[in-house]
């Protein structure tokens, strides 16, 4: 099945602005955000299009993420918590690496924007270990 290259680009498109952005040494809470951002679509590239189960049971494919979400959701209100349970189940050897980010940026973008730049590295690191198993 073929995967979206478009996904994949702009998976490193945001990879690239957190880089920039990264070298700048001044917004860490913009690193977190983009490389969380960029995390998405890498593991979109390698969850869709994909066949998943439904609420009823059935086998379905979807073409994206959100056809899956909006048939199968189920409880999940939170559309990040969706794709992590998903990846957990998928490619679980980034689930961590996703996970730290996606805590990260929630606190970044809702509740404190200052964080050390050692966290800017670490998202860094998430990113890069993200890519290498999404990459082909």
């Amino acid at each position: 099945m073929p995967r979206n290259r478009k996904k994949y680009q702009h998976a490193e498109h945001n990879e690239k602005a957190c880089k920039y952005l990264h070298k700048s040494n001044n917004f860490v809470d913009w690193v977190i955000t983009t490389a969380f951002y960029s995390a998405i679509h890498f593991a979109d590239y390698v969850l869709f299009p994909g066949d998943y189960e439904t609420l009823s049971g059935d086998i379905k494919h979807f073409e994206t993420f959100d056809n899956f979400y909006f048939m199968c959701r189920g409880e999940y209100d939170d559309r990040h918590m969706f794709r992590y349970s998903l990846i957990e189940q998928t490619i679980p050897e980034i689930a961590d690496d996703f996970k730290t980010l996606m805590d990260n940026c929630r606190t970044a973008r809702y509740v404190e924007y200052n964080f050390p730049a050692k966290i800017g590295d670490l998202s860094i690191k998430c990113l890069n270990d993200i890519k290498e198993v999404c990459s082909d």
